[in-house]
């Protein structure tokens, strides 16, 4: 057989081949776009015709989740203690937030607290005052009911609060997670919002029901929950589990 001619048929077999296969998942890939936009719009049309309105990106549906064991973390009150009176007075030209900001994190580092799961989230200053806000986080998401705060009061750190929890293992199974449109029209059914609202942020976050660190419980279970952020600052939590 004439090795130049068999090549040729491989190629054009190859080609063709790669068409169909174009065809194929580029028409589910359209499909699928197509479904989802309608499936936006529908939703967008329900919000809106009960005053809601959506000022926001809609995140993009999260893949099957764990739950997460975790367990209750306190702090060393007298070590932090001794390393506030140890800290710097800033200067006046150093109080902005970025130095806020860098200081905080070296303060919390060296109590211990500085690990690959916290991450400073804002800086709030306001005349002589200023507040760091760090997170926790597990793989990108946020573990809603932990947080740590490092204030200063004229230049020099003032106080220090620290409510967290420690990720011990995830849970068994993956869980199905519910869309963002469904958690919006969920929220508007089951909490009805009051009219004009105005739905400013939303973001998957684990969710832990109650924080008690009085030693009567050791483990808790985090959950996948929608947050919704709307009218300037109030919050509402969505299971994102489906039953």
């Amino acid at each position: 057989m004439d090795w130049s001619k068999a090549k040729n048929i491989i190629i054009v077999v190859l080609i063709l081949t790669n068409i169909f296969l174009v065809m194929m998942y580029g028409g589910e890939y359209i499909n699928k776009n197509e479904e989802n936009d309608s499936v936006y719009k529908y939703t967008m049309n329900v919000l809106s015709e009960h005053d809601i309105s959506v000022d926001c990106e809609i995140p993009e549906e999260s893949e099957r989740m764990h739950s997460l064991v975790v367990s209750y973390s306190s702090y060393d009150q007298e070590k932090v203690q001794e390393k506030m009176l140890e800290s710097k007075v800033l200067k006046e030209n150093e109080r902005t937030e970025h130095d806020y900001g860098i200081y905080a994190d070296s303060f919390v580092a060296s109590c211990g607290y500085m690990t690959e799961f916290t991450k400073r989230k804002d800086v709030n200053v306001s005349g002589n005052t200023a507040v760091v806000v760090y997170k926790n986080y597990y793989e990108e998401i946020p573990l809603e009911v932990c947080s740590m705060t490092v204030t200063f009061t004229d230049g020099k750190i003032s106080g220090f609060d620290r409510k967290w929890m420690e990720v011990e293992e995830e849970g068994s199974a993956r869980l199905e997670i519910m869309s963002p449109l469904s958690a919006l029209l969920y929220m508007m059914s089951e909490h009805q919002p009051e009219e004009g609202t105005v739905i400013e942020n939303m973001y998957m976050t684990y969710w832990i029901e109650t924080y008690d660190i009085s030693g009567n419980v050791l483990y808790d279970t985090a959950l996948p929950t929608w947050c919704i952020e709307y009218n300037g600052g109030q919050t509402k939590y969505i299971s994102a589990t489906v039953q």
